[in-house]
């Protein structure tokens, strides 16, 4: 996703599923991805020690993921901003 691309209005589409965007597939999608990106199992996030629920990056997210790992963060990054610019819900919960 490049800077231009967040400023364009996204539609989606799921495969397989009708459906007219009217925002609906939109919200899901964002919470879709955010959910899969923030999943503890791809080593990208470990839990925060005081609550299981709040997630913190992974120290060790490049061993894990040693060819793109910095990608995906970039991604998540990418999508959250359009997330926050678009009003949008997104699924996971961060702490420093």
């Amino acid at each position: 996703l490049g800077r231009k691309d967040l400023r364009k209005i996204w539609r989606f589409e799921f495969m397989g599923e009708d459906g007219i965007d009217a925002g609906g597939l939109a919200k899901e999608w964002f919470l879709l991805v955010t959910k899969a990106i923030f999943d503890a199992d791809s080593g990208l996030w470990v839990s925060s020690e005081g609550n299981q629920m709040l997630m913190r990056i992974n120290p060790a997210s490049e061993a894990t993921c040693p060819e793109d790992h910095l990608i995906y963060f970039r991604f998540l990054g990418r999508v959250l901003g359009k997330a926050v610019f678009e009003g949008q819900l997104v699924s996971g919960h961060m702490v420093q």
